[in-house]
């Protein structure tokens, strides 16, 4: 086993134990090169997966697999994209039902999502790219999330942070209406996040999830 697929395994067992996956709707992709990348087969569920069923696959915008077109457009067109994680945890999977974006309720959601995490209208790239403007994960319309960041390492961490603003925005409002930061304060805290703070780490952790 190469550490590259090792890697991938790591972050699925993360994922699992972090209660953000659902049986056979997730799908976790990892860059390896400008054209290739490992992809999870479509349909496995994570508790249950092993390297045979991650595959090496081309990074195809025009793949008659679903999955498999929609990561290669977010890689061909963000360059600093490395890993991509389209999962269903419960809290923001039930929110994609209702179309509602999720507002910068904490602190780590602004720096690590963006200043909102919005609704994509379908898993369209086109819908996607909107939402994802300026910010590492989306949500889409009943089908749970999508992140998109530079390790794997990262998109665990992003996953596991929206679901637990959706935690908060959705309890929240049964004691009120959950506050939310400022935008502008919000989008500044990513930016800082993406450029100074994260930056310097999530190369090391890149390099060494790429390495062979």
């Amino acid at each position: 086993m190469n550490n590259q697929i090792k890697s991938m395994l790591d972050a699925l067992e993360n994922l699992v134990r972090e209660n953000l996956t659902e049986q056979g709707r997730d799908t976790l992709s990892h860059r390896i090169s400008d054209s290739e990348m490992y992809i999870t087969k479509s349909g496995v569920d994570f508790k249950d997966i092993t390297e045979n069923d991650i595959q090496k696959v081309t990074i195809d915008v025009n793949s008659t697999n679903n999955e498999v077109k929609l990561h290669s457009e977010i890689y061909t067109h963000n360059p600093n994209c490395n890993a991509i994680c389209h999962t269903h945890p419960f809290y923001c999977d039930t929110i994609s039902e209702t179309g509602k974006k999720i507002p910068p309720i904490l602190d780590d959601m602004a720096q690590i999502v963006g200043p909102s995490a919005k609704v994509a209208k379908s898993t369209n790239y086109s819908d996607v790219k909107k939402a994802l403007k300026r910010r590492n994960c989306c949500l889409i319309q009943n089908d749970g999330i999508i992140a998109t960041t530079r390790t794997l390492n990262e998109c665990v961490t992003a996953c596991l942070v929206l679901e637990k603003a959706g935690k908060c925005f959705i309890e929240g409002y049964a004691i009120g209406t959950p506050k939310a930061l400022p935008t502008w304060e919000a989008a500044i805290m990513h930016i800082v996040y993406l450029k100074k703070y994260s930056k310097a780490n999530q190369a090391n952790k890149l390099s060494q999830e790429k390495e062979d």
